[in-house]
């Protein structure tokens, strides 16, 4: 990231012509140099007239925190897991796995198993059988069947135009903080941190950059593999200043935030995964991203994310200029915000990654809004 700058600068907000779809649409879109090629996409500001304020969003409620003892014996499995996994990770092209559902010739079953990550999948009589995957094994004290997925080299689909416009990334929301301001929710990596001289460009019906605000809070850290932080948090929030956009999102209606049970054990893992369907809009693709949770907890590489999505017809589903989208249910709760994909550079992603909404809610003490 840049270092911070000695003055501060407004950001701006880029409007274009609406497109099909609904769902939440705001983002940035600031392809190398702002060129002319950047894609346009929807979502009207306000006239002048603009309808009334709606009342401020009420925070979402506390989730019940669990029983130290509930989550001493939560604990004591993930450290149980991270110790087998290490044994997994030794045969060949494993990189990773998670918790997520059995896929059987090719289609997505209701079994749910532990998901194997692989660079590639050779055929299993050129592997020795010790190097072949178990067909079961035990996590979270519970045995459950393997299953195995080809996953690219993880990338970041990252960031705001930074002056020049070399950069690209989303606002997946805006919210309301308990200051009572109101700001844009995007990754940490999309723009540079407190008071950055930054650019958020959001769609409009004229094609201008107009002033928004300048960059609040960012914070990035890697995931622990345990509770509370399993995973990678990424996330950060921009003030919005600017009057008409301000005007607008003040009419944006409440979003609800999904809010999983903070122990994670087998059966929240398996009532998760059976309500998938996700979707968000990015500004790089300028569409809404269709997808499914296909993994929970996932580990690879050493990194670690809350979630995987993946898209259902086996495609690829993000690309650079899309963190920042937020995943929402098919109750429109908030479930992840984007953080990463896989493939090679120029590729959609087949797997993209996400850490848990909830955590930037509580972190940064949001109450999300449509955007």
């Amino acid at each position: 990231m840049p270092n911070r700058k000695p003055h501060r600068k407004p950001s701006a907000v880029r409007a274009s012509t609406p497109s099909s779809g609904t769902g939440t649409r705001a983002g940035a879109d600031a392809g190398a140099g702002g060129g002319a090629s950047r894609r346009r996409s929807a979502r009207r500001l306000p006239p002048a007239s603009a309808p009334a304020p709606a009342p401020a969003a009420a925070p979402p409620p506390a989730a019940r925190a669990p029983s130290r003892k509930k989550l001493a014996h939560t604990r004591r499995l993930q450290a149980a897991r991270r110790t087998a996994d290490h044994k997994l990770y030794g045969l060949p092209n494993v990189v990773g796995s998670c918790f997520g559902v059995k896929h059987a010739g090719g289609v997505r079953t209701d079994q749910f198993c532990y998901t194997v990550l692989v660079t590639q999948k050779p055929a299993a009589h050129l592997l020795a059988d010790s190097e072949i995957i178990p067909p079961t094994v035990t996590r979270l004290g519970r045995q459950m069947p393997t299953d195995v997925r080809v996953i690219g080299p993880l990338r970041r689909e990252a960031g705001f135009a930074i002056d020049d416009g070399t950069q690209t990334g989303t606002v997946g929301a805006f919210a309301r903080r308990d200051d009572g301001k109101y700001y844009a929710l995007t990754c940490a990596h999309c723009i540079a941190g407190a008071d950055a001289d930054i650019l958020i460009e959001y769609p409009n019906r004229f094609g201008l950059l107009l002033p928004l605000g300048v960059s609040s809070q960012a914070e990035i850290y890697s995931g622990t593999g345990m509770e509370p932080d399993f995973g990678e948090f990424d996330a950060a929030i921009a003030e919005v200043t600017a009057p008409n956009i301000l005007q607008y999102v003040e009419t944006r209606a409440a979003l609800p935030v999904f809010q999983p049970d903070p122990t994670l054990g087998p059966a929240e893992l398996a009532a998760l995964l059976a309500f998938t369907p996700v979707q968000g809009w990015g500004a790089a693709a300028n569409t809404i991203l269709r997808g499914q949770i296909e993994g929970v907890m996932v580990s690879i590489q050493g990194q670690y994310f809350d979630l995987m999505i993946t898209d259902p017809s086996g495609g690829g589903l993000t690309t650079r200029g899309d963190s920042g989208l937020l995943w929402t249910g098919p109750f429109g709760q908030a479930y992840g915000l984007h953080l990463a994909g896989d493939g090679p550079p120029g590729s959609s992603s087949p797997h993209a990654f996400a850490c848990f909404a909830h955590r930037a809610v509580s972190r940064f003490g949001l109450s999300l809004l449509s955007a």
